[in-house]
């Protein structure tokens, strides 16, 4: 087991996914390789139901008899609930999470975009973080509360690169997609508009609430062919 190795595992939703990738890209970056049996084993974690919560404690226990020797790191949601998870080594929270590298003592530096998804035809792309509806039953803004919209020339950098690596399709996400652009002074419709005027390949958006889905964005969608017909909504 050398020292310089990870692995990552991953729970939830499409924005833990990317996280998850641009936590590789940072390591991978600092010369460390993706092996099964690393030293740093690191959990991104969910917690949005009480059954991923369950599979999340239990992959850790798995992970600390598997690997004595190893470090397990404990990263996401999760660890914001809990600060005391039942064999990790290091808890990492979400504002944190993308500096999990400099956490291990690694100065590269630091990348805020993806250029691969690892194991997907399709790319996602992080646009937004943080939700403020308070929804009874929903966890989410105990967890990611910090309100941020990547600016939307960030946005299409990272697009182009991905579409410079055959990516032909990208799955826009966030936590609460619909309220991208407001902290910033634009909205979803017109990110929409730049990334079809400049990328040729499909775009699909990720869950919005019913709320975000407006006469204005059905429209938008109807009279652009780059964007996937397709909506998820959540209906709880």
């Amino acid at each position: 087991m050398r020292l310089n190795t990870f692995k990552i595992y991953t729970f939830g939703c499409k924005v833990n996914q990317y996280e998850s990738q641009l936590i590789r890209e940072n390591l991978l970056e600092a010369e460390f390789k993706e092996e099964d049996d690393a030293f740093y084993h690191i959990v991104n974690t969910c917690c949005v139901t009480q059954h991923t919560e369950n599979k999340v404690r239990k992959l850790i226990r798995h992970l600390r008899r598997l690997y004595p020797s190893s470090r397990i790191i404990v990263c996401g949601c999760l660890v914001e609930l809990d600060r005391n998870i039942e064999g990790a080594d290091i808890l990492v929270s979400n504002k944190e999470k993308e500096q999990i590298h400099r956490i291990l003592g690694l100065h590269s530096q630091r990348r805020d975009k993806i250029t691969f998804f690892k194991s997907r035809s399709r790319a996602f792309v992080k646009v937004q973080e943080g939700c403020r509806n308070r929804c009874s039953y929903c966890v989410i803004p105990f967890t990611r509360y910090s309100i941020h919209s990547k600016p939307v020339k960030n946005v299409l950098e990272e697009v182009l690169i991905l579409e410079s690596k055959g990516y032909k399709e990208i799955v826009i996400c966030g936590t609460n997609l619909g309220e991208y652009g407001k902290d910033i002074g634009v909205d979803l419709i017109s990110l929409l508009d730049i990334l079809c005027k400049n990328y040729s390949g499909r775009i699909r958006l990720s869950s919005l609430e019913p709320k975000y889905i407006t006469d204005s964005l059905i429209h938008f969608m109807k009279e652009h062919n780059k964007i996937c017909p397709h909506l998820h909504i959540p209906f709880q």
